[in-house]
């Protein structure tokens, strides 16, 4: 709930940084998250205003013919607005020492509704409880509703620093025939004078399940308050489950072509563009690993070009070449796992207890490391660090032009 809370504990440990990582990257993530959302927020405030139906509602406030939401089943839960609902951990179910956890008795309710992990993207059927649902510290239990069209800011870390002119973002869950109201008035209090704008947002698509177009209609914006902005880009996230054949748009009537570009950094760049992500971000890759003692290096751990490990001998990329070698972290007998290419080259190493096979996380940080092969040359690599869901801070090598911190990664191996 957005709301400033007095605690019975210092100042200081109330700051979002006080008890370092990975609290701190957790903390940062939904700060931003709350700041992003902020024109759907605003337009539920300005609905509440209105009419007293609150952001934060009761499951029976939006399902009241639902007998499932008329006791206490779901008091645990609630929806935030119309289209997100949020189920809390709170309580310990069967939590680790990293504050790993599973939620249980989360009711998604309507039978005939589709509900989204926000994160994961992963389809719940409503008109069931679910149990054991995976939430690991950085995790809140959100769920989107299918159909849902979300208005959201450009990243940013408050409204401050935003003067309005900043592309306007559309997050869409395609299906079937919805809507979405959208109010602004700046930063203003030209609500008490009656004054503030509307946009009608509509989504239609076949139903859930259907293939078919998807069409998303941003309306004439109407009203006016003061210091508005009559001319913003606009961006749209649309969620699918597949590289949509054509993308099209249209704006006051005239076509406009689209570029299909190839990252996340060339259609933040760009004008009039699109980029299909596949995937959550993908840090890297692994096609398999190997986990034993390490018990020889040829030609010498000075310069291994190639390492035994469970009595098997692999060709080493620098960077495990490296880790394996008089300089690196690792020695002859040691345990490690090698996390191999797709072409059997062994090319990272980590402890056996910093592996866990493919995992989720938050990008805490984004740096570089160096250190010196065997021709005497200094190599630097981009790093990123990423706060996983078992709580454990990783460090790998990785392409980092497309990453920031907050971003929510896979890791796969």
């Amino acid at each position: 709930i957005e709301i400033n809370m007095d605690g019975w504990t210092t100042g200081a440990e109330k700051n979002p940084w006080y008890h370092g990582e990975p609290y701190a990257s957790i903390n940062r993530m939904y700060l931003k998250m709350k700041t992003a959302f902020m024109p759907y927020n605003y337009t539920y405030a300005k609905q509440a205003h209105d009419t007293g139906v609150p952001m934060v509602r009761a499951l029976v406030l939006e399902y009241p013919e639902d007998p499932f939401t008329w006791g206490n089943q779901t008091q645990y839960e609630y929806m935030w607005g119309e289209n997100l609902l949020v189920a809390p951990v709170y309580q310990d179910t069967q939590m680790d020492e990293n504050g790993n956890d599973v939620r249980n008795n989360i009711y998604l309710p309507d039978k005939d509704q589709i509900w989204i992990d926000y994160f994961t993207e992963e389809q719940y059927q409503g008109g069931q409880v679910i149990n054991n649902f995976d939430a690991p510290l950085w995790k809140l239990p959100l769920f989107v509703k299918n159909g849902a069209i979300l208005p959201k800011d450009v990243e940013n870390n408050s409204q401050l620093f935003l003067n309005g002119d900043e592309d306007r973002i559309f997050e869409v869950y395609p299906a079937g025939t919805t809507t979405f109201d959208l109010y602004d008035d700046g930063m203003s209090q030209d609500y008490k004078e009656g004054l503030g704008t509307m946009t009608h947002i509509t989504s239609e698509e076949p139903e859930a399940g259907e293939k078919g177009d998807a069409v998303i209609t941003v309306g004439k914006m109407s009203g006016t308050f003061e210091g508005m902005k009559s001319e913003r880009g606009t961006q749209f996230i649309v969620n699918v489950s597949e590289k949509p054949e054509t993308v099209t748009a249209t704006i006051g009537g005239e076509e406009v072509t689209l570029k299909e570009v190839s990252s996340e950094a060339e259609f933040n760049e760009g004008t009039n563009v699109y980029y299909y992500n596949e995937a959550l971000k993908t840090v890297w890759i692994y096609a398999n690993s190997v986990t034993g003692t390490y018990t020889a290096a040829s030609p010498s751990t000075a310069n291994p070009t190639s390492a035994t490990v469970a009595g098997t001998t692999y060709t080493l990329e620098s960077t495990a070449a490296y880790k394996l070698s008089d300089l690196g972290s690792y020695t002859i007998g040691d345990t490690v796992t090698l996390l191999l290419g797709k072409d059997g080259t062994a090319v990272d190493v980590v402890s056996t207890s910093r592996f866990s096979g493919s995992f989720v996380g938050i990008v805490s940080s984004i740096g570089s490391d160096s250190y010196t092969n065997e021709a005497g040359a200094k190599i630097i690599e981009s790093v990123v660090n990423v706060t996983c869901t078992d709580g454990v801070v990783r460090t790998y090598q990785a392409n980092t032009d497309n990453l920031k911190v907050g971003d929510i990664v896979a890791i796969t191996f």
